[in-house]
């Protein structure tokens, strides 16, 4: 499994707010656990890593490393 983390972004950001977005991204990435907004997809996951997504309630979804 890949050791790095492809996130592709649905919307467009300015530069501030895409760099915000990266720095949160790597945060996170030390936790274990990165909870994407509904702008930004998962493309290449780790195995360490879990991803959890906003449904359309806000509710927070698990979505397993193996869907990537």
């Amino acid at each position: 499994m890949p050791d790095i983390l492809v996130v592709k972004s649905t919307a467009f950001l300015p530069h501030e707010k895409m760099r915000a977005v990266l720095d949160n991204l790597m945060t996170q990435k030390e936790a274990g656990v990165i909870l994407l907004p509904p702008y930004l997809e998962a493309q290449i996951v780790p195995e360490d890593i879990e991803i959890k997504i906003s449904d359309g309630n806000g509710e927070c979804v698990l979505i397993p490393s193996e869907d990537f």
